[in-house]
């Protein structure tokens, strides 16, 4: 495949990604994609990074997907990061942590 063949493709799922997320469908998965796309304007849902913030309920509506970027948001300007660097560093405590 071609790269002008890949890109339609590519952002026909991006679009899929936020419909997922909007109708209630895999907000982890859909937050993911999202990230990939637009790394400056979102996060990935992940349970390592809700852990390594003290949250161990697995929720993964969007309602708190929504509040969740907003607080990591605030967390990365506060600490001068970017949102990916955040996201790695949060991964990264709890996988530390767990071995």
């Amino acid at each position: 495949m071609e790269v002008s063949e890949f890109v339609p493709d590519f952002f026909e799922r991006v679009f899929d990604a936020r419909q997922l997320c909007t109708e209630g469908g895999d907000v982890p998965v859909a937050s993911a994609i999202m990230a990939l796309v637009y790394p400056d304007k979102y996060t990935i849902l992940d349970f390592r990074a809700l852990e390594a913030l003290g949250d161990t309920s697995r929720r993964n509506s969007v309602t708190f997907y929504l509040h969740y970027l907003r607080y990591c948001v605030a967390l990365a300007k506060k600490w001068g990061l970017s949102l990916r660097d955040l996201d790695h560093a949060l991964w990264h405590w709890s996988k530390n942590r767990q071995t």
